[in-house]
């Protein structure tokens, strides 16, 4: 995953404590060897016309995210679970391009939100789902991509610096 290695310090009666790095700036696909997601952030001018819909039920974790977007023409509505999510997706006049998904959210959480848009027909099959979550082991980042997630990113702050990086 990256990392730059592990560190051990302890003290009899004290207790041990374990360190370690690991790069997390890697999407799924980079784990799988087939895509650069810095290489594909959008720039601000790619936004205008278009819609996201941010899945997420913590509120600072929708300040953050909704703070990166200020001053894109992006069209942002927030769902507070993955029942409303559907709901907005469902009822949605026009399709999202994009959707932020947390997974751990309350009354439907991101994965089953997934697999329920994924089966509704029409433009939400296609719809980029990108998975936000702190879950990053491979375990996780396969339950992601095994739902019907495209991308898979471990914190609306690796969002942030994926967009910092594409020069945003």
């Amino acid at each position: 995953m990256g990392g730059s290695g592990i560190e051990v310090a302890s003290q009899v009666g004290k207790g041990s404590k374990f360190s370690f790095s690991l790069d997390f700036s890697c999407s799924a696909k980079e784990l799988e060897g087939n895509c650069n997601l810095v290489a594909e952030m959008p720039t601000p001018h790619e936004f205008s016309g278009k819609r996201l819909l941010l899945a997420e039920d913590i509120d600072i974790n929708q300040e953050i995210i909704l703070s990166l977007f200020e001053g894109s023409d992006f069209a942002i509505d927030v769902a507070q679970n993955g029942v409303e999510a559907i709901e907005k997706v469902q009822n949605a006049k026009q399709p999202y391009d994009l959707v932020l998904m947390d997974v751990k959210m309350p009354e439907m959480d991101g994965l089953e939100a997934t697999r329920l848009i994924r089966r509704w027909p029409g433009a939400a099959q296609k719809t980029p789902i990108i998975a936000m979550t702190a879950n990053v082991f491979t375990d996780d980042v396969l339950a992601c991509l095994e739902a019907g997630m495209d991308e898979h990113i471990g914190s609306p702050s690796t969002l942030g610096k994926c967009w910092e990086k594409s020069g945003n």
